[in-house]
């Protein structure tokens, strides 16, 4: 019989033994004994074996369960996004009122915003020298 040698740093802490030198006729050498005996006492520890379909359907939850995770911030994020444009909506009229475009009598107004669609705001800001 052989004799377990001093444990080893290695995989699990795994140890060396001797009769383990060569498996199916190879040389395992120093660690890959190490590693074919934490492999068989890892599958020896298995107190409850799960079978494929509770994995399987197991998995599947997880999968569910990240999707709804990934909608759901999905919803907050378009929530977020959509308060943003509302608040640069009311700096944009706030900025519109403080230039007093608001006091002008509403057919005035339509005129000028007309003018502004027809010509394109490139052209307005060019003859207007306020440049783009």
């Amino acid at each position: 019989m052989g004799m377990v040698s001093a444990p080893r740093a290695g995989l699990l802490g795994l140890f060396r033994h001797e009769e383990t030198e060569s498996f199916l006729g190879a040389s395992v050498g120093e660690y890959g004994a190490s590693f074919l005996v934490g492999l068989w006492w890892l599958l020896c520890s298995c107190s409850e074996p799960i079978s494929r379909t509770e994995k399987v359907r197991n998995m599947a939850k997880s999968l569910d369960a990240q999707m709804a995770a990934i909608e759901a911030e999905e919803r907050r994020l378009a929530e977020r996004r959509k308060a943003h444009e509302a608040r640069v909506r009311e700096a944009a009229i706030g900025r519109i009122e403080k230039a007093g475009l608001l006091k002008l009598p509403l057919d005035r107004l339509e005129r000028l915003m007309g003018a502004v669609k027809t010509l394109g705001m490139d052209e307005v800001e060019k003859h207007l020298g306020t440049g783009g």
